[in-house]
Protein backbone atom coordinates (compact mmCIF):
# COMPACT_ATOMS: atom_id res chain seq x y z
CA UNK A 1 0.00 0.00 0.00
CA UNK A 2 1.35 3.76 -0.65
CA UNK A 3 1.68 5.31 1.93
CA UNK A 4 -0.22 8.29 3.49
CA UNK A 5 1.46 11.40 3.30
CA UNK A 6 0.17 14.21 5.81
CA UNK A 7 0.30 18.06 4.98
CA UNK A 8 3.17 18.36 7.38
CA UNK A 9 2.07 21.63 9.22
CA UNK A 10 -0.07 22.04 11.89
CA UNK A 11 -3.35 23.88 11.34
CA UNK A 12 -5.89 25.81 13.48
CA UNK A 13 -8.77 23.77 14.52
CA UNK A 14 -11.44 23.50 11.91
CA UNK A 15 -14.37 24.97 14.16
CA UNK A 16 -13.31 28.28 15.68
CA UNK A 17 -9.80 28.46 14.25
CA UNK A 18 -7.95 28.67 17.47
CA UNK A 19 -3.92 27.99 17.03
CA UNK A 20 -3.10 24.68 17.23
CA UNK A 21 -0.63 25.79 19.59
CA UNK A 22 -2.94 26.49 22.44
CA UNK A 23 -4.55 22.88 22.37
CA UNK A 24 -3.45 19.88 24.22
CA UNK A 25 -2.58 16.32 23.17
CA UNK A 26 -5.50 14.23 23.10
CA UNK A 27 -4.17 11.13 21.34
CA UNK A 28 -0.59 10.34 20.19
CA UNK A 29 0.13 9.55 16.71
CA UNK A 30 -0.33 5.34 16.36
CA UNK A 31 0.39 4.73 13.20
CA UNK A 32 1.98 1.34 11.85
CA UNK A 33 2.49 1.24 8.36
CA UNK A 34 3.53 -2.79 8.30
CA UNK A 35 -0.23 -2.88 9.22
CA UNK A 36 -1.99 -1.16 6.55
CA UNK A 37 -3.19 -3.41 3.53
CA UNK A 38 -6.15 -2.46 0.86
CA UNK A 39 -8.30 -3.62 3.60
CA UNK A 40 -7.26 -0.50 6.24
CA UNK A 41 -9.58 1.91 4.67
CA UNK A 42 -12.72 -0.57 4.62
CA UNK A 43 -15.35 -0.21 7.08
CA UNK A 44 -14.25 -1.99 10.98
CA UNK A 45 -10.78 -3.61 9.84
CA UNK A 46 -7.20 -3.38 10.96
CA UNK A 47 -5.41 -0.93 11.98
CA UNK A 48 -8.53 -0.29 13.61
CA UNK A 49 -6.71 1.29 16.35
CA UNK A 50 -4.01 3.47 14.46
CA UNK A 51 -4.58 7.29 14.73
CA UNK A 52 -2.92 10.29 13.91
CA UNK A 53 -1.93 12.76 16.31
CA UNK A 54 -5.37 14.19 17.94
CA UNK A 55 -5.18 17.68 19.71
CA UNK A 56 -7.76 18.86 21.81
CA UNK A 57 -9.07 22.61 21.25
CA UNK A 58 -8.45 24.87 24.02
CA UNK A 59 -11.62 27.25 23.00
CA UNK A 60 -14.59 24.66 21.90
CA UNK A 61 -13.10 21.51 22.69
CA UNK A 62 -13.13 19.97 19.17
CA UNK A 63 -10.98 16.91 19.34
CA UNK A 64 -9.64 17.16 15.48
CA UNK A 65 -5.86 15.94 13.57
CA UNK A 66 -3.66 19.00 13.40
CA UNK A 67 -1.77 17.07 10.42
CA UNK A 68 -4.62 15.74 8.30
CA UNK A 69 -3.46 13.09 5.14
CA UNK A 70 -2.95 14.81 2.01
CA UNK A 71 -6.70 14.74 0.60
CA UNK A 72 -5.36 13.51 -2.85
CA UNK A 73 -3.85 10.22 -0.82
CA UNK A 74 -6.99 9.71 1.68
CA UNK A 75 -9.23 9.79 -1.44
CA UNK A 76 -6.86 7.60 -3.14
CA UNK A 77 -6.77 4.90 -0.06
CA UNK A 78 -10.46 5.17 -0.02
CA UNK A 79 -10.79 4.45 -3.75
CA UNK A 80 -8.66 1.22 -3.66
CA UNK A 81 -10.10 0.27 -0.43
CA UNK A 82 -11.27 -3.42 -0.22
CA UNK A 83 -14.39 -4.79 0.86
CA UNK A 84 -15.69 -7.60 2.97
CA UNK A 85 -17.65 -6.35 6.00
CA UNK A 86 -21.30 -7.17 5.08
CA UNK A 87 -22.31 -9.16 8.15
CA UNK A 88 -20.73 -6.04 9.93
CA UNK A 89 -22.32 -3.17 8.14
CA UNK A 90 -26.18 -5.19 8.51
CA UNK A 91 -24.67 -5.02 12.17
CA UNK A 92 -23.80 -1.63 12.54
CA UNK A 93 -26.65 -0.49 10.54
CA UNK A 94 -29.23 -2.00 13.14
CA UNK A 95 -27.41 -0.84 15.76
CA UNK A 96 -27.59 3.08 14.03
CA UNK A 97 -31.52 2.36 13.42
CA UNK A 98 -32.16 1.67 16.61
CA UNK A 99 -29.76 4.70 18.31
CA UNK A 100 -32.09 7.05 16.05
CA UNK A 101 -35.33 5.84 16.07
CA UNK A 102 -36.61 8.62 18.31
CA UNK A 103 -35.32 11.00 16.16
CA UNK A 104 -36.83 9.45 13.25
CA UNK A 105 -40.31 9.53 15.43
CA UNK A 106 -39.93 12.92 15.67
CA UNK A 107 -39.66 13.86 12.20
CA UNK A 108 -42.21 15.45 10.38
CA UNK A 109 -41.44 13.69 6.94
CA UNK A 110 -39.06 10.75 5.82
CA UNK A 111 -38.23 12.17 2.81
CA UNK A 112 -34.77 12.78 1.44
CA UNK A 113 -31.27 11.18 3.07
CA UNK A 114 -27.67 11.70 2.57
CA UNK A 115 -25.02 9.13 3.66
CA UNK A 116 -21.42 9.80 3.65
CA UNK A 117 -19.57 6.78 3.60
CA UNK A 118 -22.26 4.39 2.84
CA UNK A 119 -20.29 1.81 1.87
CA UNK A 120 -23.06 -1.31 0.11
CA UNK A 121 -26.11 0.98 1.39
CA UNK A 122 -27.23 -1.24 3.94
CA UNK A 123 -27.98 1.56 6.61
CA UNK A 124 -29.58 3.56 3.57
CA UNK A 125 -31.85 0.11 2.88
CA UNK A 126 -32.68 0.48 6.71
CA UNK A 127 -33.92 3.92 6.20
CA UNK A 128 -35.95 3.09 3.35
CA UNK A 129 -38.09 0.67 5.22
CA UNK A 130 -38.62 3.55 7.42
CA UNK A 131 -39.99 5.53 4.55
CA UNK A 132 -36.94 7.54 3.67
CA UNK A 133 -37.41 8.02 -0.30
CA UNK A 134 -34.68 9.93 -1.54
CA UNK A 135 -32.07 7.93 -0.81
CA UNK A 136 -28.22 9.43 -1.63
CA UNK A 137 -24.94 7.56 -1.14
CA UNK A 138 -21.60 8.57 -0.99
CA UNK A 139 -19.20 6.09 -1.60
CA UNK A 140 -15.48 6.54 -2.46
CA UNK A 141 -14.69 2.73 -2.66
CA UNK A 142 -15.17 0.53 -5.94
CA UNK A 143 -15.24 -2.63 -4.39
CA UNK A 144 -17.77 -1.33 -1.78
CA UNK A 145 -20.17 -0.22 -4.44
CA UNK A 146 -19.92 -3.34 -6.51
CA UNK A 147 -20.79 -5.36 -3.51
CA UNK A 148 -23.74 -3.28 -3.20
CA UNK A 149 -27.04 -5.28 -4.02
CA UNK A 150 -28.81 -4.60 -7.21
CA UNK A 151 -31.88 -3.66 -5.06
CA UNK A 152 -30.16 -0.61 -3.63
CA UNK A 153 -28.61 0.45 -6.24
CA UNK A 154 -31.55 0.80 -8.02
CA UNK A 155 -33.10 2.80 -4.90
CA UNK A 156 -29.67 4.66 -4.54
CA UNK A 157 -27.98 7.45 -6.11
CA UNK A 158 -23.82 6.33 -5.70
CA UNK A 159 -21.12 9.09 -6.00
CA UNK A 160 -18.34 7.50 -6.86
CA UNK A 161 -15.91 10.19 -5.35
CA UNK A 162 -12.41 9.62 -5.57
CA UNK A 163 -10.64 13.18 -5.26
CA UNK A 164 -12.30 16.06 -4.91
CA UNK A 165 -13.73 17.70 -1.65
CA UNK A 166 -17.57 17.91 -1.19
CA UNK A 167 -18.64 21.07 0.95
CA UNK A 168 -21.39 20.67 2.67
CA UNK A 169 -23.00 23.88 3.52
Amino acid sequence: MTPIQTIGLSRYCPVCNTSSETASLFLERNIDPEKLSNFSFASRKEPEFMCHQLLQCMTCDLVYVDQPPLDSDLANAYHVAEYDSAEEALDAATAYIKAIQPILDALKQHKDVLEIGVGTGIFLGQLASKGFTGLIGIEPSVAAIAAAPEATRTRAYFLKQTTSQIHLI
